[in-house]
């Protein structure tokens, strides 16, 4: 029986399943330029990673995967 050549889609911004190495890649553009995060074996660990770079890269224009629960969250980690 043929395997399902389906390809694997992130839910999240900045997550994409890498095919030759089996994981899923975080990346995060920023001004035009890529900058690679790296490779996750879990999903939400490659989202969480992009909104860490996106905090500390995009302060400006904040774009995360994971909502802060209050104002003082959000103070706390920017």
């Amino acid at each position: 029986m043929k395997q399902s050549s389906k390809v694997k889609r992130s839910q999240w911004k900045g997550v994409v399943w890498d095919k030759s190495h089996e994981r899923w890649k975080a990346r995060i553009f920023v001004k035009g330029k890529m900058h690679y995060l790296g490779l996750f074996d879990d999903e939400d660990v490659a989202a969480k990673a992009y909104d860490a770079a996106s905090i500390h890269l995009r302060k400006d224009s904040l774009k995360i995967n994971f909502p802060f629960n209050s104002e003082r969250e959000r103070r706390n980690i920017t």
